[in-house]
This record gives C-alpha cells, structure tokens and sequence, in this order.
C-alpha cells in the first residue's frame, strides 16, 4: 500500500517537474487566431518561438539595469523596434520565408541592443 502511495506521489510530482519545460515551448505571448504581422509570423515558426523568448528574456533584463529615467527610454527604444520588427510584414510581394528572415535578423539584432543596454 506504502509503495503504491509512493509510486503515485512520485508520478504526481514528476509531471510537476515537467510544467516548467512545457511552458517553454511557444513564444513569449500567447499564439491566437486573430494576430497578424510579425506576431502572426513567430507563431507560424517554430523556429522563431525560442527567439521570441530571448528577446522577451533580454529586455526583462535590461529593464532591471535601466535606472527609472533610463527605464522610459528603453520602453521607448522597444515601442520603435516593434514598429520596425512589424514593418517586415509591410512589404506584400515578399515570401513567407523572406518576411521570416526578416523578422529573424530584427530579433538578433534586438537582442544583441538588449545586451548592450545600461553596461
């Protein structure tokens, strides 16, 4: 009976275990039908999803190094590069594998300004 208990107990909390590796398999936000633009893009890629994250990760990051005046202009310095991440998808006559790269390029290059950011 001992061992049954233990045996359950032991599969419970091994699926516990499990959540935090589940939970990082998508990008940084919540994939739905109704987006477009890059977002649609990460979504559709999941090439893209661990790069969304280190984007997500190193802005975190950055916002803990930013002191309170710097911390508006690294929101600032974000609402622009989202307008440039999005302006990949702009351009109509693009393929779905080039608008892919696009977005791609303007995540590394984000997170390498992320990096950078307060040091």
């Amino acid at each position: 009976m001992l061992k049954r208990f233990l045996l359950a107990a032991m599969t419970c909390l091994s699926g516990l275990v499990a959540l935090p590796a589940l939970a990082q398999t998508g990008p940084s936000f919540r994939c739905t039908p109704d987006l477009v633009g890059a977002e649609y893009v990460i979504c559709a890629n999941p090439s893209l999803h661990g790069l969304d994250r280190s984007v997500a990760a190193a802005y975190r990051a950055a916002g803990g190094r930013a002191q309170a005046v710097a911390g508006q202009s690294l929101r600032d310095s974000q609402r622009a590069w989202i307008e440039t991440r999005n302006s990949c998808t702009m351009v109509t006559s693009r393929r779905s594998a080039d608008i892919a790269n696009c977005v791609r390029d303007a995540m590394n290059e984000r997170i390498g300004e992320l990096e950078r950011w307060g040091r």
